[in-house]
């Protein structure tokens, strides 16, 4: 490489730019440790855009490794709904109002959407590692003392807590994992990983809860616990990215990215939106349809919620090799999936459990009761 004939300091961070007089120029990154090439991109005649190298590959394997541990365990805080959802029927029992029961128990996902598209401007400004930190502990807070005091509208407020730290964790986890993995491929392997633990995760923090539910239905909170050594993982693995920049020239410009097309984002919207809609029925509700039915406790209950993510988990692992094949029609897979699972549900017989078998064992678990449940009018 021939020597440099200019250099200069660059965002005031831990980087310097060196012009190198070559037929593809190339710019350095000076560390601690070394130069490491950054990549560069033509933008026009003699304009070149400078990226920031992505500083977590040169990482050491095993502290990768802990790193996407990490990242894959904040699904706690994405599927903290999983927990209070065998508990449905008992909030309503308990305090009796359904509107604020219903917003306690779907309004933090729904909060969450717009949270995760507020982080977006915040990832402009704060490092990656700041934001999940600071989210992992207002989701601490939010969920382990969600029911400390015995108050519906105090429990409403730690709800609303959680949904705001729900997509902050959301949003910025897999931002970090997009940044880690530059190939497509490989991406969309380490995407496909993510929700298939997100998926795991639920079905068993569902479980357990369950089992702490038998006990009492304020004992299922004690799963949230769960985050305290998570947030101590974050805070020693996950590395400390600056903020994401606008892209500069190497004249001093800044270059703005293209935008998609406003009518592709409001159709994805807008499928997204009825997609949750048509899955939050029987995701939010089986708990209910468990003990109006007698099929069970609440035990019962998450068994029954975990089947959906025990399934999504599966699909999950596989999307990496899915979506190789399919491309951008892998949502169309997901859509035909839900439409032949309602389809199913509609063309059963609806038909109510036996009274006298009500009153005499607990049914064995399976998908049949969840199919004719919720096939109940």
């Amino acid at each position: 490489m021939k020597a440099a004939d200019s250099r200069r300091e660059a965002d005031r961070s831990a980087f310097m730019i060196c012009d190198v007089r070559t037929s593809e120029r190339s710019y350095l990154l000076i560390t601690g440790t070394g130069a490491v090439p950054i990549h560069s991109m033509r933008v026009g005649k003699g304009n070149y855009i400078r990226r920031r190298v992505n500083t977590m590959k040169k990482m050491r394997k095993g502290h990768m490794i802990l790193c996407l541990i990490a990242l894959f365990l904040s699904n706690v805080a994405i599927m903290a709904d999983m927990v209070i959802i065998p508990i449905a029927d008992n909030l309503f029992k308990t305090y009796g109002n359904p509107t604020v029961i219903n917003f306690i128990l779907s309004g933090a996902a729904f909060l969450s959407v717009f949270t995760a598209m507020a982080c977006a401007k915040l990832l402009y400004k704060f490092s990656k590692k700041t934001i999940l930190i600071v989210s992992m502990i207002l989701f601490a807070v939010g969920s382990i003392f969600g029911a400390a005091v015995d108050n519906i509208y105090y429990m409403l407020i730690m709800r609303i807590l959680v949904g705001v730290a729900m997509g902050f964790v959301n949003a910025t986890a897999m931002a970090l994992i997009a940044e880690l993995f530059d190939d497509e491929g490989a991406r969309g392997k380490a995407m496909g990983f993510f929700n298939a633990s997100m998926a795991g995760i639920g079905a068993v923090i569902s479980v357990v809860a369950g089992i702490f539910a038998v006990n009492g239905w304020r004992e299922v909170f004690k799963v949230y616990w769960i985050s305290v050594p998570i947030l101590i993982l974050m805070i020693l693995f996950i590395p400390m990215t600056p903020p994401d920049k606008e892209e500069v020239q190497e004249n001093g410009g800044t270059v703005t990215p293209k935008k998609p097309y406003l009518s592709h984002q409001i159709g994805l919207l807008l499928s997204c939106f009825a997609y949750n809609l048509i899955y939050g029925v029987i995701f939010y509700q089986v708990a209910v349809l468990v003990f109006e039915r007698g099929l069970g406790n609440e035990s019962s209950a998450a068994i029954l919620s975990s089947l959906g993510t025990v399934g999504s988990c599966v699909l999950c692992i596989l999307f990496g090799f899915i979506y190789a094949k399919l491309k951008r029609a892998t949502i169309v897979l997901g859509y035909v999936g839900i439409c032949l699972s309602y389809l199913m549900l509609y063309l059963r017989p609806t038909q109510r459990w036996p009274e006298w078998r009500v009153r005499s064992v607990e049914p064995p678990m399976d998908t049949d009761f969840l199919i004719s449940s919720c096939g109940v009018q």
